[in-house]
């Protein structure tokens, strides 16, 4: 038999075996459909925060003493705003942006490099991406790459999360804003968790040395709950300021050593926030700027609406035989409309010897500053 015979065949077979009544009273049922793969699910989110500050000391430049990361002296500004969207893909992966307006953009810009060098905090952008990962999220870990906001510090850079009107000293002289680079998180229980980091290094979106820092993270999360917990991180890398032609080349060697601990308790009308700091910066020859610092934040909720807030910090930095110490003193209350707030707050900064000079008198130095800052803002 051919090869076209028995094709023959069985075309005559089919089509007999089609022309067949069947003898199940049922129809065959039709083939399933493949299931379609789920749409993304975006989440948009947003803040805007705005202040007005005056001090009894002026600076040239026209920044606030001791706190420069807030609103001009005796100026009203947007200090920050943001945008962003949570994205949701598939099988455990989605999408994290953040776009970071106002002077706070301004300044992430600035301490980055993105602005370029000999750039200065007046002509930076105001706009930057200030968050950009992928992340895959399973039953107990999660994997982060891109870039993202620092983990260390009781304070963030979105103002209407934090608790005071201005930012601490800890904040802008001690801690760093952002990061690039990957974060593992596991969770070995609901009260307990590891994270891992390689990052290009502290404020950098491109790598500036010749290695990575890396970090180490702890963190306790009482009976599970989000706020009531203590973390301990540590990094250490081969940070070197400067971007391009201007980094310090040849302190690669020089590793920069960070520790900080901190955490927060939550009980009834009452928040505690606390963070310890340490940190050794090597310069290229080897000598090492030690700082150290502590700070404490305490916000009582009196009622739905009215609250009151107080914060003490204080820092040292030794190098060699030279040392400084500067200390931060603050008393507040905030009034809430639903997610929109009002705060007012009191500022005593002072340091055991002039740090900064009078703006009308060239040379004189001062060691203390008052102000008063009031500040609103809204999230959604």
């Amino acid at each position: 038999m051919n090869k076209l015979t028995l094709l023959a065949i069985t075309s005559m077979g089919a089509m007999l075996v089609a022309q067949t009544p069947s003898t199940d009273a049922q129809p065959a049922p039709a083939a399933a459909a493949a299931p379609a793969a789920p749409a993304p699910v975006v989440k948009l989110r947003g803040s805007i925060w705005a202040s007005g500050e005056i001090s009894d000391k002026t600076l040239a430049d026209g920044t606030m003493p001791f706190h420069s990361m807030d609103a001009a002296n005796g100026g009203f500004a947007l200090d920050g705003a943001t945008l962003g969207a949570d994205i949701t893909l598939t099988s455990g992966w989605g999408i994290k942006l953040t776009v970071l307006g106002g002077n706070m953009g301004k300044l992430l810009n600035y301490t980055d490099g993105e602005a370029g060098p000999g750039s200065t905090m007046a002509n930076a952008n105001q706009t930057t991406l200030a968050e950009a990962q992928l992340i895959w999220t399973g039953a107990s870990d999660t994997f982060k790459i891109g870039r993202m906001w620092t983990p260390l510090g009781m304070e963030v850079a979105d103002q209407t999360a934090n608790i005071t009107a201005t930012r601490g000293i800890l904040f802008c002289n001690v801690l760093p804003l952002s990061q690039v680079g990957v974060n593992w998180h596991h969770a070995f229980a609901p009260s307990f968790s590891i994270d891992l980091y390689a990052i290009n290094g502290e404020d950098k979106v491109v790598d500036n040395n010749q290695g990575k820092t890396y970090g180490l993270q702890f963190t306790y999360n009482h009976g599970g709950a989000a706020d009531k917990f203590a973390t301990l991180i540590v990094f250490r890398g081969p940070e070197l300021s400067g971007l391009g032609a201007d980094a310090n080349k040849g302190a690669e060697g020089q590793q920069r050593e960070r520790g900080s601990f901190s955490g927060q308790w939550v009980w009834g009308a009452s928040t505690l926030q606390w963070e310890a700091d340490y940190v050794s910066n090597p310069d290229l020859t080897g000598v090492k700027t030690k700082t150290k610092g502590v700070g404490l934040i305490y916000k009582n909720q009196f009622t739905d609406n009215w609250a009151g807030f107080a914060r003490a910090e204080t820092i040292k930095s030794t190098t060699l035989d030279a040392s400084l110490k500067q200390t931060s003193f603050v008393l507040g209350a905030e009034r809430k409309w639903g997610s929109t707030f009002a705060r007012f707050e009191l500022r005593h900064d002072s340091a055991d010897k002039g740090v900064y000079n009078y703006a009308d008198v060239d040379g004189k130095a001062f060691d203390s500053a008052n102000s008063a800052t009031l500040s609103f803002g809204a999230s959604f």
